[in-house]
């Protein structure tokens, strides 16, 4: 049932609720920017190996999560 018109709940509109901290996304990927960026001056093939290997997998992961947790089949 839905409230009468005149009360406060029903003249506000409903709005979906977002992460407070508007700069938090934006720290974060800089810290990633910047691990990044050491990862590639360092020199180190190996090293860049790893990480781009460990950002492949993870996104493969996510994939799969989203596919078989989220959508409830797998491909």
């Amino acid at each position: 049932m839905e409230p009468p018109p005149d009360t406060p709940a029903a003249r506000q509109p409903r709005r979906a609720v977002l992460a407070s901290g508007g700069h938090v996304g934006l720290v974060s990927v800089s810290l990633v920017l910047a691990f990044l960026l050491a990862v590639w001056a360092s020199g180190s093939s190996f090293l860049v190996t790893l990480v781009t290997t460990v950002a492949i997998e993870s996104v493969a992961a996510m994939s799969l999560t989203v596919l078989v947790g989220w959508a409830g089949q797998a491909a």
